[in-house]
């Protein structure tokens, strides 16, 4: 899944590393290495270094010290690095044990390997239907024709958004980018049929819809499976408190949509959907022909396997069977006397083979299959959680939840706010799978205390969704888009970030009054 690892080559780090930038030439070499990756590392160096002095003076224990410092270690590593964030994430994990927060065993066995193994099965199934190509054929069968102006932009945001909820947020928005740049069309001369602002204004909407659909299910969202593991909801859980808050959400957001962006809706007035477009989607779409070759068990020599095509009601079957089952998967083990995640991890597992297996029937062998997943993001978020479980053991996260109690007591609009803004600031400006990892060993603290735990998990789920529109770098989907477009900073803000405050609020507010209900 390279949709997952090339975007991260786009530099996280634009504020941190604009401003070094700015610094005049003299006096940054003065202290500075003159090759890029030294000098980030110098940075990183001295980050981690005055942090740890500043936590060894204000926090209570050495072991709450080593914790805080190994958190900002992987977090200034992901900011200054990127793809390449793997080696200072892992020099954080290493600082566990060398601080004495537990031995090597101890620290491996409390990393998430239930929500990594989940990670993996989830994305191999949809992956392999993305390369398929089975969400472009649905796309191309179902699509109404026809349609131009507001209604088409309100439709694209509403697919765009319903597809990451059942697929993911970058093979959504990297698929609505490529149809909705098909349905656009072409002069003869081969440019875009639309404004160069247009264009980018209308790719920013589409991955601000897709970020506020990818809170619906726990599918494809690295993001909404962490919190179903760690906090134990289901895909019922999912639709029974975040449905109805996050599609009221997404119809406020077309709204706004309508009566913010009247240009370009004057503009798509002319673009409609036609047969002719998936044409043009077909010329523009990568496409690699795969061939692999495999060794016969009576000879050293080797034959090419080519793909062959997967027939689409196989395809239907296996993506039906996947969504009803991740749906019925925690009432169908109550049934059954099995608890939810057991039930659950058996359906994810069965999906998983039942995927591979499909796969190897038709040429797409296990080892390519597997080969395509995201590893460096797999393995980013389980040694984040290490670390989080770090910053648990130390009772930091426990002194956290304390603090939060103690000054807000049993007012659970007020720990909303903090929990929210938290997050909200830690998603658009670091990364939202960071957000999560510190903030749920507090929410399940707070849980030790007596707080109904339900809307704050959803209300860390929305914030760390819906808070990436703030900005190009808020979500994965973000930086794939705008690797694209190349919108500035202050575009993006007067395009998706101010929608994105907005439709956090309206978000948030709807998720409580809908809690309320369902008490």
């Amino acid at each position: 899944m390279s949709n997952y690892l090339e975007p991260e080559k786009v530099p996280s780090a634009n504020l941190l590393m604009g401003y070094i930038q700015s610094i005049p030439t003299e006096t940054l070499t003065k202290w500075l290495p003159d090759n890029p990756y030294a000098r980030k590392l110098t940075i990183w160096a001295t980050s981690v270094i005055i942090t740890g002095l500043f936590a060894a003076m204000m926090l209570p224990s050495g072991e709450m010290t080593v914790a805080f410092t190994a958190l900002i270690t992987a977090v200034v590593g992901t900011i200054l690095f990127g793809e390449e964030r793997m080696p200072l994430v892992v020099v954080g994990l290493m600082m566990l044990p060398l601080g004495g927060l537990g031995d090597f065993h101890g620290i491996v066995e409390n990393m998430e390997w239930v929500l990594f193994i989940k990670l993996v099965a989830l994305l191999t199934w949809v992956d392999f239907l993305n390369h398929t190509k089975y969400f472009e054929h649905l796309i191309e069968r179902y699509l109404p024709r026809q349609l131009h102006g507001f209604p088409l932009i309100a439709l694209l945001c509403v697919l765009a958004a319903f597809s990451a909820a059942l697929i993911d947020e970058v093979n959504s928005i990297v698929l609505w980018y490529f149809v909705t740049k098909a349905i656009i069309g072409f002069t003869p001369k081969g440019k875009l049929r639309l404004k160069a602002a247009s264009w980018t204004a209308i790719v920013i909407l589409l991955v601000s819809a897709t970020n506020i659909g990818s809170q619906f299910l726990p599918l494809g969202n690295p993001v909404g499976i962490a919190i179903s593991v760690i906090s134990g909801l289901s895909a019922v859980d999912f639709i029974t408190y975040a449905w109805l808050p996050g599609i009221v959400t997404l119809i406020y957001f077309n709204l706004r949509v309508r009566y913010k962006f009247r240009s370009l809706i004057w503009e798509f007035k002319s673009v409609t959907v036609e047969d002719s477009d998936f044409e043009v989607l077909e010329e523009h779409m990568d496409q690699y022909e795969v061939i692999e070759y495999e060794e016969t068990p009576t000879s050293n020599a080797t034959h090419p396997v080519e793909h062959k095509a997967v027939p689409i009601p196989i395809l239907h079957s296996l993506f039906g069977i996947g969504v009803i089952g991740l749906v019925l998967a925690t009432p169908v083990s109550n049934l059954l006397n099995y608890s939810p995640e057991t039930g659950l991890g058996i359906f994810v597992l069965a999906l998983f083979a039942g995927t591979l297996s499909v796969g190897s029937s038709f040429g797409r062998h296990t080892e390519l299959v597997l080969r395509e997943l995201p590893w460096n993001t797999l393995f980013f978020i389980v040694f984040l959680f290490g670390i989080a479980h770090g910053l648990e053991t130390s009772g930091l996260t426990e002194s956290a939840a304390e603090q939060i109690y103690s000054t807000f007591g049993t007012n659970e609009i007020a720990v909303r706010i903090v929990i929210v803004l938290v997050a909200a600031l830690v998603t658009a400006f670091m990364d939202n799978v960071i957000a999560v990892a510190v903030i749920a060993p507090i929410i399940i603290a707070l849980g030790d205390r007596g707080f109904e735990t339900h809307g704050l998990w959803f209300s860390l789920l929305s914030a760390a969704v819906v808070a990436g529109n703030l900005t190009p770098i808020g979500s994965t989907a973000n930086i794939i888009a705008n690797a694209k477009v190349k919108s500035s900073w202050g575009s993006w803000w007067k395009t998706g970030g101010i929608l994105a405050v907005e439709c956090l609020i309206v978000n948030q507010v709807l998720l409580y009054l809908w809690e309320q209900v369902i008490r």
